[in-house]
């Protein structure tokens, strides 16, 4: 884009980009010295364009961020607490929650993770067959169901937890403490504002995501709850 823009303009001319998209037009424009006045049909691009060609300064933009995350520390801190069953405390990094399935010989309810993966140190592996953890029987991904709760969204279940104790890393299953404050979490009424627009599951990106049978139906059920409380502060 400089290259061309440097051929066909001199410094002071104005530069004309009706698809801006993302303002790389403008931000050339701008390195070069030209004016530039960016269109775009959608509103989210001209914003985009309009953030990567304004100038700022950088230290009083890090301060706010600074601030935001002190004050939402303060107030929703206590969200990412911690304690292991031997009572050390510390903060959670992530959380893995688990979908529910059923056994079609007994019926049984388990989380897929652990019982139909194998955990290979960070990463997980979904394995051709496994046992059932009540009745045995042989057991694949497809022969299981998914269940859905009684409101219509999928039953899931946290099943481990990395978090920071101290100087220490811990990778461990979910104590007492942590299943307790996921139900409270779950249970309590976000006090603040958040998306709830409708995602169509027949949209090309839902369809190769599964987001039907996984009944992520709104923008809001890609977050954990205890993530779209925060985000939503």
């Amino acid at each position: 884009i400089s290259t061309l823009i440097s051929h066909y303009s001199k410094q002071g001319d104005i530069i004309l980009d009706v698809f801006c998209g993302t303002g790389m037009t403008g931000v050339a424009a701008r390195d070069l010295g030209r004016n530039c006045l960016l269109i775009d049909l959608s509103p989210i691009a001209t914003f985009v364009s309009w953030v990567n060609t304004d100038t700022f300064e950088t230290y009083k933009a890090l301060q706010t961020l600074e601030t935001i995350i002190r004050e939402t520390e303060n107030e929703l801190g206590y969200l990412y607490e911690t304690q292991d069953n031997q009572g050390h405390k510390g903060i959670i990094s992530y959380t893995v929650w688990s979908d529910v399935f059923n056994c079609p010989y007994c019926n049984y309810e388990f989380p897929f993770f652990p019982h139909g993966v194998e955990h290979l140190h960070g990463k997980v592996r979904t394995l051709d067959n496994f046992p059932c953890p009540k009745c045995g029987a042989d057991l694949n991904v497809r022969s299981v169901k998914r269940i859905i709760s009684s409101d219509g969204n999928k039953k899931k279940a946290m099943v481990w937890v990395n978090c920071k104790s101290g100087t220490r890393t811990q990778d461990r299953a979910p104590s007492k403490f942590d299943l307790e404050l996921a139900q409270k979490i779950e249970n309590a009424e976000i006090p603040y504002w958040y998306p709830t627009d409708a995602v169509n599951p027949d949209w090309y990106s839902a369809r190769l995501g599964q987001l039907g049978q996984k009944k992520i139906d709104r923008v809001d059920k890609f977050l954990s709850r205890r993530n779209l409380w925060v985000y939503s502060a």
